[in-house]
Formats: structure tokens, sequence, C-alpha cells
């Protein structure tokens, strides 16, 4: 696997999700290389087909490594590739959050969900509301609440988590996705909301999302 350098602090970012850089850093991730989907009817980052989810996956150490990021890199921003966003009525997903965690010996086919799963848990974004219609297709970013530091040995979990979005489902909302691993996932169209200590065992094999971590 080659490394996926994507963008060196001061480039702009393609697509509506606005800009990478800034300060120093740069980005890591999968967004320019990825191909595949989840589909419009498969968990997802922006999926409505059920009105709230929760959705769990692993990057190891060894994809971490190739990529290029380093022990003590700091984490500060998250971002991935929308292909397909929802309806506008169906927006903002309320309460979107996102957890990163550090799992031991991780594989591409572990779960980091749950309340005491793995170490150094951080809720790196808060609960907010996340309108993913609005910035169109491209690369979608999140500037995180709370950085995340690697320890350069473990594979890190991501957990992203929401509440009910308005209006009912709809079989709409695409990212890329790697075509390896397993994504680890939760939904309903009933009202209330995910967190991000919430665990699943429901899987859907050879699906992971696609994301760049911006490191400094």
């Amino acid at each position: 696997m080659l490394s996926r350098k994507i963008l060196l602090a001061g480039q702009g970012a393609g697509g509506g999700g606005g800009g990478g850089g800034g300060g120093t850093g740069q980005y890591y991730g999968y967004t320019s290389t990825a191909t595949a989907t989840n589909g419009p009817a498969g968990p997802g980052l922006v999926n409505t087909w059920y009105r709230r989810e929760l959705i769990a996956f692993v990057y190891t150490s060894s994809e971490l490594s190739t990529l290029g990021l380093s022990a003590n890199d700091v984490i500060t921003k998250l971002r991935w590739n929308v292909t397909q966003i929802p309806l506008s009525n169906r927006m903002p997903f309320p309460n979107y959050a996102i957890r990163m965690s550090h799992i031991s010996s991780a594989t591409n086919t572990s779960n980091p969900s749950g309340a005491s799963t793995g170490a150094n848990r951080t809720t790196v974004k808060n609960q907010h509301n996340y309108n993913a219609y609005t910035p169109g297709t491209g690369l979608h970013e999140m500037t995180l609440d709370n950085s995340f530091t690697w320890n350069g040995s473990d594979g890190i979990g991501f957990v992203f988590a929401w509440g009910q979005c308005p209006t009912g489902y709809d079989q709409k909302g695409q990212q890329t996705v790697l075509t390896t691993g397993n994504t680890y996932y939760k939904w309903s169209d009933q009202p209330g909301t995910y967190t991000v200590d919430e665990s699943t065992t429901s899987t859907i094999s050879n699906k992971r999302p696609a994301i760049d971590l911006f490191a400094t």
C-alpha cells in the first residue's frame, strides 16, 4: 500500500466540504483513492435509510503507519468524501458525535464499540447538528472539539453516532468506503439518540468508511 499523504498545510481541498490546512500539519487518509460507496441503503456517515445510526470501525496500526502517521501525532480534524447527499428535509443529523480510542492488537475487523472498549477513549466531536446537505458532494471536514494523540502502536477505533433525523427515512446519503474490514452498526427509525459509548454487534463486511485524519 502506498502512502496517502493527502494535503500539505495551506493547500485547499476540493469538493463541497471546505479546506484542508491552516497552521502546521497535513491530511493522511483514503479519500483520494477510495471509489466504492456504502450504498444508498447501507450504513454510512451521512446515510438516512434509517433515521438514527451508530457506526464503528477500526484503522489498524499498520494502516496508520503506511498512511504516514507517526507516534505522538495529534489528530485535530477528520473528513470524508460524500458522493450523494441526503435530502435537505432530512437534515440536520441531531446530536452527531464522534469517539476515538486506542484498540490494542487491532485488526481491520475489530469492533471498537462499547463504553469500556479500548483505551484513551475520547469524544473528539461533541454532540451537535450536522447538516450534510448544505456542503454538497465532495469533502466534508469536521474540526474536532477534543484532539486525539496517536500512540504509534495501537489501532484507532472510530465510533460515529447520532439521533433521529427529521421527517422520515430516505434511501440517500453515501460516502466512499474501503473494501476491507468490518463496519459495526446499529440503526433505528425510533425517536432518541445513539451515543458514542453504546455497543453493537451488527456487521457489514468488506466496507469501512474512507476517512482522512489531519495530524500535526
